[in-house]
């Protein structure tokens, strides 16, 4: 349990989920503190953010998970010429235009 002590929250969450499976006498620990952990766990306040150029390279598979999973990401564009590159390097890098590259912004 020592690894635990690094993140104080999940040693906290799992503490009271250990507890309430010995108060609850449950027959199957593992499923109740699956099931306890999953209805207590408190999601992030924020967006996460994704931060990349503004080509769909890489980070577009990011911005396309995000979307077919429901999760609203704020994505923070970087000008690509600013990676040293020109305007005719971001063409050859392509543009890609669809449903799915739309819906992932």
């Amino acid at each position: 349990m020592e690894y635990l002590k690094k993140f104080p929250k999940l040693e906290s969450q799992l503490t009271d989920a250990v507890n309430a499976c010995i108060l609850a006498n449950s027959d199957d620990p593992l499923t109740f503190i699956a099931k306890h952990l999953t209805e207590t766990a408190s999601l992030p306040s924020s967006k996460p953010i994704l931060h990349y150029f503004d080509v769909n390279g890489r980070g577009e598979l990011s911005k396309l998970i995000a979307a077919v999973g429901g999760l609203e990401i704020e994505c923070v564009e970087y000008p690509f010429q600013a990676n040293g590159a020109s305007a005719a390097d971001k063409l050859k890098a392509g543009n890609l235009e669809s449903e799915h590259t739309k819906a992932a912004r």
